[in-house]
């Protein structure tokens, strides 16, 4: 059963909070999922693939408790971890930032996970996370957005009702659902609880949706 969605990208789409899910129809580019921050801090960037057969898989440039780093499986390919910027003054850790406004920051930092979905996987969960060594400081402070595109049309979460707790360190903006006419994309904004650097679990329903429960998966290598 395909997942169901409320309209078709054209353009750029910006999904708040309420509105249904939307196509990105097939092109001839891989679709990229890309979160982007200032570059004066560092978050990261994983997938959770949720296979057809209910099975699960992550693909990350680190590791978790009992999962080594993989980044590259089924389609699903890390495009590698930028780290964070020196310049401009101070060391890069968040508490530095602080003293610097985000206008200030002389471009934006990404990190992008490349889907070419496999037949075998049924939704990849994109999570943005930044581990408690880095600082604190909310996604809202440093406008964390994520963006998926086929290339020619994007879906867009920003930061407008982004979390702004300090000790929150990690985001699933969305749900990547496969589709026969391209992907689906499903507005989440799941947040981790104050201090948890568990990663989210991820579960495959009968009706095909994707369920993500926040914290209840192994703890990230991160520290």
């Amino acid at each position: 059963m395909a997942i169901s969605f409320e309209k078709q990208a054209t353009g750029t789409v910006t999904l708040t909070k309420g509105e249904g899910r939307v196509l990105l129809r097939k092109s001839s580019e891989p679709l990229r999922a890309t979160a982007s921050w200032p570059p004066h801090t560092d978050y990261d960037v994983y997938a959770l693939l949720v296979m057809r057969d209910g099975s699960t898989r992550a693909v990350a440039m680190f590791g978790a408790d009992g999962q080594p780093p993989q980044t590259s499986f089924a389609g699903v390919r890390h495009l590698g971890d930028v780290g964070r910027s020196s310049g401009g003054g101070g060391g890069g850790l968040k508490g530095l930032f602080k003293r610097k406004p985000v206008e200030a920051a002389p471009s934006i930092a990404t990190e992008t996970v490349e889907i070419v979905l496999d037949d075998s996987v049924a939704a990849v969960v994109p999570v943005v996370y930044s581990a408690q060594s880095n600082g604190t400081g909310s996604f809202r402070r440093y406008q964390v957005s994520t963006t998926v595109t086929n290339g020619v049309d994007s879906v867009v979460i920003d930061a407008r009702d982004a979390n702004d707790a300090d000790d929150v360190y990690s985001l699933v903006p969305a749900v990547i659902y496969q589709h026969p006419d391209g992907a689906v994309i499903e507005r989440l904004e799941r947040y981790s609880e104050p201090g948890s650097e568990r990663r989210p679990a991820v579960t495959l329903g009968a009706d095909g949706s994707v369920s993500v429960q926040m914290d209840r998966g192994p703890e990230n290598d991160y520290k």
